[in-house]
């Protein structure tokens, strides 16, 4: 809003395709499915401009989506620890539920796996474990406005 961009929720978009939760998608149909409508998803904004779009951390996995991201766009990769992380998860109704009962080790797994490619794919990084709202980063000019 603050910049004038139309937002898109991938996450969102999976839900309305589908007529369900992303949650419920992944339940029912599992991750692999799941990873394919967000492909289908992620190749519709290939030619878009002048959108924000907010992903789940996942589509760094397939190198199609992030070439269709990267097409007409720039990636700000947005950085939480991870013990952050699991205690926001752990908050969320509408998010899958972590596969083990050790989210913090989970999630610190994960990070070491999609790492390198968060930082090969990011234009900008930005460290929000604080929870700061982008607002306010904006208003301080601690990032950058794209």
């Amino acid at each position: 809003e603050m910049l004038g961009r139309e937002f898109v929720d991938t996450d969102a978009e999976i839900e309305k395709a589908e007529g369900m939760s992303v949650s419920e998608v992944v339940k029912k149909r599992g991750w692999d499915y799941f990873r394919k409508v967000e492909q289908n998803i992620c190749s519709q904004y290939q030619n878009a401009s002048s959108l924000v779009i907010s992903t789940g951390g996942g589509v760094v996995l397939n190198p199609e989506n992030m070439s269709a991201l990267k097409k007409n766009g720039v990636n700000v990769f947005i950085f939480s620890d991870p013990d952050v992380l699991a205690e926001r998860i752990g908050k969320s109704d509408g998010r899958p539920a972590l596969k083990t009962d050790d989210p913090i080790s989970e999630l610190r797994e994960v990070w070491e796996e999609r790492r390198g490619l968060y930082l090969k794919y990011a234009d900008y990084v930005w460290d929000n474990t604080s929870g700061e709202m982008i607002e306010k980063c904006i208003d301080n000019r601690s990032i950058d406005i794209i």
